[in-house]
């Protein structure tokens, strides 16, 4: 009997190919995909802050991790330090961050502010500042290629004129989408997602409503079609365990899996539609916060069953969780003390197994 020869040749670009027996041509196998499927390989510590913080705000651009503002309490002090730097790193092929530098200062020391980017536009979505006339405007501002940002243009304000309550923001081309709510004390208590357009000035904000009550700092992640708001506290500070879907498109408001246990204070992120919650806080006050991860599979309108993942390395909340190409990062933040300036890592995005 002959025995079929099978001959491994580099096709253009240099992908395989085999070639079956019988002459019946190649079968190409392309590179394999890089993807997440849920799991995170262990946390490693990574480059420090260059200053300490919590309550501060992150975002991505291309490879490069952004960390703007928060504050921090220096050791032996007894007040804290309000900060206005937007700090820059890029995401080394190991993952590892490189020397962090100055991109450039918000328009005034600030906490609690929420950063969305697209594109080269970074929009800055209000946030606690000393001249508390700030805390409800919007900005934007240009990053050049190298990541320096450029003048911060105001083009609009918050949906309830003061800070975000909500935690999160995201941008697509030219449409913002922010959770926030209103408190009893100004009047009918809400919790909505709100969407705008985004042009040389901001339009006019729509809500969707998804409670009639008052939802603060809730873990946010947003999939390509919905925005997951998870946990949170109401307006009695009970901290949530509840999950809420917000269709992007649709505007359609359901309930989904809960979280196994109460948290805010803590961070989401998205990853090829897997949804990550970091850290955070059982209760308002009283409580130490957690190290515990979670991730679960979104589609459409729900989330699938919640399953633990690698625990960070030291409990946290008030902290940032950011994807920057196959890695979460998770920024700053407390646990009990005056800011934090550690940085951790985290793989999550592996290329498929060969077929």
């Amino acid at each position: 009997m002959r025995r079929a020869l099978v001959v491994l040749l580099m096709a253009c670009g240099g992908v395989p190919q085999e070639l079956l027996p019988g002459g019946l041509g190649p079968v190409v196998r392309g590179p394999a995909l890089v993807a997440a499927d849920g799991t995170l390989d262990a946390w490693q510590v990574d480059r420090p802050l260059p200053v300490a913080r919590a309550n501060h705000c992150a975002a991505a651009f291309g490879d490069r991790l952004i960390i703007a503002g928060g504050n921090y309490k220096p050791a032996g002090a007894t007040d804290f330090v309000t900060l206005d730097d937007v700090q820059l790193a890029k995401v080394g092929s190991d993952g590892a961050l490189q020397e962090w530098r100055l991109a450039g200062r918000l328009p005034a020391a600030g906490v609690d502010c929420v950063l969305a980017f697209d594109g080269t536009t970074l929009v800055l979505l209000g946030g606690l500042f000393a001249d508390d006339s700030l805390n409800g405007r919007v900005w934007t501002a240009a990053v050049g290629e190298d990541g320096t940002l450029g003048a911060w243009s105001e083009v609009g304000t918050l949906p309830y004129g003061r800070r975000s309550l909500g935690g999160l923001a995201k941008l697509r081309g030219d449409t913002l989408w922010l959770n926030d709510a209103r408190l009893s004390s100004e009047g009918a208590a809400e919790a909505v997602l709100a969407t705008a357009t985004l042009g040389s000035t901001l339009s006019a904000w729509t809500s969707t409503p998804y409670a009639m009550s008052f939802r603060g700092k809730p873990q946010v992640a947003f999939t390509a079609e919905a925005a997951f708001i998870i946990g949170g506290y109401g307006d009695a500070n009970a901290v949530q365990s509840s999950v809420t879907a917000i269709g992007l498109g649709s505007g359609s408001v359901g309930e989904t899996t809960p979280l196994p246990e109460a948290r805010a204070f803590g961070a989401a992120a998205e990853v090829d539609g897997w949804v990550f919650v970091s850290g955070g806080r059982t209760q308002l006050f009283g409580v130490a916060p957690l190290p515990v991860v979670w991730s679960a599979k979104a589609d459409a309108s729900s989330l699938g069953e919640w399953n633990a993942q690698a625990s960070l390395p030291e409990p946290r909340s008030n902290h940032t969780m950011t994807v920057v190409g196959d890695w979460l990062f998770v920024a700053g933040g407390g646990a009990g003390g005056g800011g934090l300036d550690t940085v951790f890592r985290a793989r999550v995005k592996r290329p498929a197994p060969a077929q």
